[in-house]
C-alpha cells in the first residue's frame, strides 16, 4: 500500500537490495563493485586460517591412524597363533568317526553305484534301440498297407 511507504526511507532500502543482490550475483563487474568489497574483512582471514588450522590437525590425525593400523596388521601378521582345544572339545575329537575308516566303508557303496550307473546306460541305450526298432516296424507296416491299399489288395 502506498500509505505505508516512508518515503525519507526509500534511498536506504533502495540502495540495501542493490547491495544485497550485487554481493549474491555470480558476475562481477569492476563498474558495479564498490571499494569496501575490495577490503579483505579480519573475520574472513580467521576463519580461513580457522579451516586450515583444522584440516591440518585431522590430516596428522588420519596420518596417525593409518600408521597405527599398517603397525597392527604388520604385528598381527608375524604374530604366531597357538590353538589348544578343551578337554571337552579333546574328548569329541577323539570320539568322532575316523574319516580314513568313512572313506574305506564308502568305497563298496561307491562301487556298486558305478555298476549301476553303468547298467543304468546300458539299459537306456536299449531302450532307445528297442524304440527305434518298434518305430521302424511300425512305419514299414504303414508303408506295406498303403502300397496294397494303392494297389487294390484289400
Amino acid at each position: 500500500d502506498i500509505p505505508d511507504i516512508n518515503l525519507n526511507d526509500v534511498p536506504t532500502q533502495l540502495e540495501a537490495t542493490l547491495n544485497h543482490r550485487r554481493s549474491r550475483s555470480s558476475h562481477v563487474s569492476l563498474f558495479n563493485m564498490d571499494l569496501a568489497e575490495f577490503m579483505i574483512d579480519s573475520t574472513v582471514v580467521d576463519t580461513v586460517e580457522q579451516h586450515q588450522k583444522r584440516a591440518n590437525e585431522e590430516e596428522k590425525k588420519w596420518y596417525t591412524l593409518v600408521s597405527t593400523a599398517v603397525k597392527s596388521s604388520k604385528e598381527m601378521a608375524t604374530r604366531e597363533y597357538n590353538f589348544e582345544p578343551r578337554e571337552e572339545q579333546q574328548r569329541y575329537l577323539k570320539e568322532c568317526p575316523n574319516l580314513q575308516n568313512f572313506i574305506r566303508g564308502s568305497l563298496p557303496f561307491m562301487n556298486k553305484v558305478t555298476r549301476f550307473l553303468a547298467e543304468h546306460q546300458e539299459l537306456v541305450a536299449l531302450q532307445d534301440e528297442l524304440a527305434e526298432h518298434v518305430q521302424f516296424q511300425l512305419n514299414s507296416d504303414v508303408s506295406n498297407a498303403l502300397h496294397e491299399n494303392l494297389a487294390g489288395k484289400r
